[in-house]
C-alpha cells in the first residue's frame, strides 16, 4: 500500500511509478454533492494515449469538469459516476470501464455505504470484486472514505473500518480522509 500526497502540481504519470496526484488534486476540489444516479460516460475524451477511468461517487460527480481540465491535456479519461450508490450497486459500471481496458483506474467508492445498512465486509467484498474485474496490467487506485462524514446516519466506524479493507488490498491509495481531516481541523 502507498498513500499519495494531495498536490499543486499536475504529476500524474500511471506507467512511470503510477503516481496518482494530479486526480487527487481534482477529487480534492470539490464538497460531496447531492447529486443521484449513474452517468458512465460514452467513451474516452482527452489527447493522451493512455487511458484512465475514474469510477467514483458524489465527489466524482461534482469534480466531472475538473477532473476533466487536470486530466484531459494529457491521458484519456472515462468517468463512471455513480452518486448515492452502495458499492455494491456498481459492478456493472464497473466491468463497463474494465471492457475498455484503461491503463489506470481510481476507485472511488464507499462514503454512500458509510450509511448503508449493509456491514462493512459487505461493500469491501464488492471493492474486493470491482478490482479483479480490471487486467492484471491496469493500475488500481483507490481513494479512501472520510471517516468524520458528518451527516445524520453516517456512521464513522463503519468508514474506518472500508478504510483498513482498502488498505489492506495493497494498492496506491489517495488519502481523502486525511486530506478532509486536515482542511476541517483547519
Amino acid at each position: 500500500m502507498s498513500a499519495v500526497e494531495p498536490r499543486v502540481k499536475h504529476t500524474f504519470r500511471p506507467k512511470a511509478g503510477h503516481r496518482p496526484a494530479a486526480i487527487s488534486i481534482a477529487l480534492c476540489i470539490s464538497v460531496v454533492s447531492v447529486a443521484v444516479g449513474c452517468n458512465l460516460e460514452p467513451g474516452y475524451s482527452g489527447s493522451g494515449t493512455e487511458k484512465v477511468a475514474i469510477l467514483g461517487d458524489e465527489v466524482t460527480s461534482q469534480s466531472l469538469v475538473e477532473l476533466h481540465a487536470a486530466l484531459d491535456p494529457g491521458y484519456s479519461v472515462r468517468i463512471g459516476d455513480v452518486s448515492w450508490s452502495a458499492a455494491t450497486q456498481v459492478q456493472p459500471v464497473a466491468q463497463a470501464l474494465a471492457d475498455a481496458s484503461p491503463d489506470t483506474v481510481v476507485i472511488s467508492l464507499g462514503t454512500f455505504d458509510a450509511f448503508d445498512a449493509a456491514p462493512a465486509a459487505t461493500t469491501i467484498a464488492a471493492l474486493q470484486t470491482m478490482t479483479a474485474t480490471f487486467s492484471p496490467t491496469t493500475c488500481v487506485v483507490f481513494v479512501d472514505v472520510y471517516t468524520g462524514v458528518g451527516k445524520a446516519g453516517s456512521d464513522p466506524v463503519k468508514a474506518a473500518e472500508i478504510n483498513t479493507g482498502i488498505a489492506a488490498f495493497g494498492k496506491p491509495i489517495v488519502p481523502w480522509n486525511a486530506y478532509v481531516t486536515r482542511s476541517v481541523s483547519q
